[in-house]
């Protein structure tokens, strides 16, 4: 899957990720209440926690207003506000609508300074999984471009393609780096996120796929536009020289390892 993109059946993910990214017209499922349990039946308080996002909260992120994710408000903000009030029920919150409203502005905050925006850009996918612009992102997992029964995205992973340090031409600058592999992973997500209300994930825990791999040289697809090797960084716990950002600083000193195992 991630290391050529022409091994039988795993290659339609490669060709439409890589492409430019799609208008909303095209790439944002209509959702209704009767496939998405957000908008099915609003809990109580709904409408005061959307005011308050909506008068109080967003105008202290003007930068939002390119996020199209949270701009404009429309359908989108209801299942938002109400994804998050239930949360806060489910968590048996004391006042669900403030600590909804708390939550709110917390990713309110984190997607400017992430600059979530950027993943709609034209062109991101591939800065984000070549490492030549973004290095030791390692994606091993991306939209394969199937639908479920829902009409939903299905990802798909092979975690032996990302973490086998010991398969056949693995070299230094396949290792994972942490902030730029998890960059690369939410722009997955966060493409998923905005094609519909929710994706399915397949991940396979095999072993690496060595007969298949070896028809192809072992080629790894993140090499099509150069190498560029900053494993370097991942011992000294600094960014990469190179890479695609913003990154958090506590994402940029992450330990070895996949990022979920630091979550």
């Amino acid at each position: 899957l991630l290391y050529c993109s022409r091994i039988p059946g795993m290659h339609s993910w490669f060709s439409s990720l890589l492409g430019p990214a799609e208008s909303s017209s095209t790439l944002r499922d209509s959702a209704s209440p009767e496939d998405d349990p957000d908008l099915s039946a609003f809990p109580l308080g709904h409408a005061e926690v959307k005011r308050r996002w909506l008068e109080d909260v967003l105008p202290k992120f003007p930068d939002l207003k390119a996020d199209p994710l949270l701009w404009p408000p429309g359908e989108l903000t209801d299942r938002l506000v109400a994804s998050f009030l239930r949360a806060e029920m489910n968590e048996n919150s004391s006042a669900p609508v403030d600590t909804a409203v708390t939550r709110l502005e917390e990713v309110a905050a984190f997607r400017r300074d992430y600059r979530c925006a950027d993943f709609h850009r034209a062109g991101a996918a591939r800065q984000l999984f070549m490492h030549k612009t973004n290095p030791g992102a390692a994606m091993y997992f991306a939209d394969c471009g199937l639908r479920d029964a829902t009409g939903r995205p299905v990802l798909v992973g092979r975690v032996s393609l990302m973490s086998d340090a010991h398969a056949p031409g693995f070299k230094p600058s396949d290792q994972l780096i942490p902030c730029t592999h998890l960059r690369a992973g939410m722009f997955v997500i966060e493409r998923a996120c905005y094609a519909a209300a929710g994706s399915s994930y397949i991940l396979d825990l095999g072993n690496f796929p060595t007969d298949d791999l070896a028809r192809y040289n072992n080629e790894r697809f993140w090499d099509a536009d150069g190498t560029v090797d900053c494993s370097d960084c991942i011992r000294k716990r600094q960014p990469p020289s190179v890479a695609v950002g913003p990154h958090l600083p506590y994402h940029e000193t992450m330990p070895d390892g996949l990022p979920m195992r630091n979550a």
